[in-house]
């Protein structure tokens, strides 16, 4: 496998994780972004996609992010879209 040019933020609530997430993110809710900095700090030459459960948590993770310098994305319609898409790509 090559390197990966991101690197993928959970930024919901600990009980949502628990209903799944997306293989290889780090989970650090939106609430503790700000204590926890310094974790990120090692990935900042990746883009960082944030994510939550419906993509609005993650489009404030990300603009903190971004102030801090951090390369930043956001994935639009978060966990719920992600869950729908692959579903669908799975009865395929």
């Amino acid at each position: 496998r090559g390197v990966q040019n991101f690197f993928l933020l959970d930024v919901r609530t600990d009980s949502e994780r628990q209903l799944g997430t997306i293989r290889g993110s780090v989970h650090i809710p939106l609430h503790h972004i700000v204590r926890r900095i310094e974790e990120l700090e090692k990935h900042k030459a990746k883009e960082i996609i944030c994510f939550c459960q419906t993509g609005n948590r993650s489009v404030s993770a990300a603009l903190l992010l971004k102030r801090r310098g951090f390369k930043v994305a956001n994935l639009v319609g978060g966990m719920a879209e992600w869950n729908f898409s692959h579903r669908a790509q799975n009865k395929g």
